[in-house]
């Protein structure tokens, strides 16, 4: 009976989560998992489907270094470089990256401007135990939600993102 009654919870939650992503949408749905301690990065909302990660072949300062050098190769500006190893004593470095050309397109329309929470561009470079990482937002995959121009847009962005990450990934 214990059991059953476990699972009637789990069963009941799972509909409930189900309701809210569809009348609250997925930002409402993250707070209130994260508020009773039930997100799973790997859970049934597949947040991780958002962040994209990639180990690097370099060691962490090559690693911030290269992508650095690589975004301005390709005509990305350095906006900002968030140095944590300073203020928080982690080995995370996080670059904020702009291509003034996409910013324009997708600001061009005041109905995008609600994307500028996501601007400028962050990829951020992680010292773990298991090696050096760059995480950085799957355009891609907003871009298929959106769909359209804005998608469009998105999947460029995607597109040279990855082009500047590829320069330290492990191949």
């Amino acid at each position: 009976i214990l059991i059953f009654r476990f699972l009637s919870v789990l069963i009941i939650i799972t509909i409930v989560i189900s309701v809210i992503e569809v009348n609250l949408g997925f930002a409402k749905l993250m707070y209130l998992q994260n508020l009773f301690g039930i997100f799973k990065p790997d859970g049934p909302v597949g947040i991780m489907e958002f962040v994209k990660c990639v180990e690097s072949c370099y060691g962490f300062e090559e690693t911030v270094e290269k992508l650095k050098n690589e975004s301005e190769r390709k005509g990305w500006k350095v906006v900002n470089v968030i140095d944590l190893r300073k203020s928080l004593g982690k080995d995370v470095v996080i670059l904020e990256i702009c291509k003034s050309e996409f910013a324009k397109k997708v600001l061009d329309d005041e109905r995008n401007y609600w994307i500028s929470a996501m601007m400028p561009c962050r990829l951020s470079v992680c010292k773990q135990s298991e090696g050096v990482f760059v995480y950085g937002v799957n355009m891609d995959a907003f871009a298929q939600m959106i769909g359209g121009e804005l998608g469009n847009l998105l999947s460029d962005v995607a597109k040279e993102e990855e082009e500047i990450v590829n320069v330290v990934q492990i191949t």
